[in-house]
């Protein structure tokens, strides 16, 4: 297999099987040769749907099951909500943000949304707690505020999920590989990272 130069990894913050890949996405960043270029890209998971009680308990099974394979923690406080817009874009959007300031930084930004909604049981829609979340990962909250209200940060979004679906991550967690001759593949779902070091021959 030819030399690994890239590796972009698709997901959302508000994906539960997201969260429960952190631990292993954290390690995969600090055991990747130097240089091998590593981005984000948004998925999008959901734009919208019905908060009912039927939803309600899908998502409690499927939380379950992530932290039993995982063992990340999960606040079910939202679960009790009456009403809830399940979108997944303004989280998109704020992590699409802190990317086009500080590439570096939006993996930690990524895994603090994360942790936020999961484990803390906060409305990550809110985007007047993103832009909270921004500041408190060192972003400066106004250049924060003024790009994630922007049409440029409002577009971006659909073009990350769009570029997701051409390269056939989609579902969350992807990782898309390319190599030293320009050829892709797509590991897609939950994998620890020794699998996923194995896979990608490093």
């Amino acid at each position: 297999m030819p030399r690994l130069k890239e590796l972009i990894y698709v997901g959302d913050p508000m994906c539960s099987w997201c969260w429960g890949f952190a631990p292993e996405l954290h390690r995969l960043r600090r055991a990747l040769p130097h240089d091998v270029a590593l981005s984000l890209c948004m998925g999008n998971l959901r734009n919208g749907h019905t908060w009912d009680d039927t939803f309600k308990a899908y998502l409690g099974r499927h939380w379950d099951e992530v932290a039993r394979r995982t063992g990340q923690p999960f606040d079910t406080a939202l679960l009790e909500r009456k009403q809830f817009d399940y979108t997944t874009e303004p989280a998109c959007r704020a992590v699409c943000t802190a990317r086009a300031i500080d590439p570096e930084r939006a993996f930690d930004f990524f895994e603090s949304l994360q942790r936020a909604f999961y484990a803390e049981g906060r409305d990550i829609t809110d985007a007047r707690l993103l832009c909270d979340l921004a500041a408190t990962s060192g972003y400066d909250a106004e250049r924060f505020a003024s790009l994630f209200a922007s049409p440029a940060m409002r577009e971006q979004v659909p073009s990350d999920r769009y570029r997701a679906r051409a390269y056939g991550a989609s579902s969350f967690p992807s990782l898309v590989a390319i190599d030293c001759e320009g050829h892709l593949s797509v590991l897609r779902g939950y994998r620890t990272c020794e699998v996923l070091l194995k896979m990608l021959e490093l």
